[in-house]
């Protein structure tokens, strides 16, 4: 049963990071979008850079629960980085 852990909601076409927690994929996280967010809470997601298990040249898309979806990490611009 999938039940949401947090209040963040996320809005369609916004960029995530997924958790898998398959295995062989346990502790990985994978850039996606929101496709849709369905009635029941859950958000159907569509990744950046895997595809379908078919040989199609289609990126996944699947169905996952609130709590495997986390914002994009901030990007921190640096000018200079000094090593002493």
């Amino acid at each position: 049963m999938c039940l949401p852990v947090k209040k963040t909601s996320f809005s369609r076409g916004q960029s995530v990071e997924v958790s898998v927690k398959e295995d062989g994929f346990h502790g990985s996280y994978f850039k996606a979008k929101v496709v849709s967010q369905l009635d029941n809470g859950l958000y159907v997601i569509k990744y950046d850079t895997l595809v379908n298990d078919h040989n199609e040249p289609q990126f996944l898309t699947e169905t996952v629960c609130p709590k495997e979806l986390h914002p994009l990490p901030l990007v921190i611009f640096v000018r200079r980085f000094l090593v002493n």
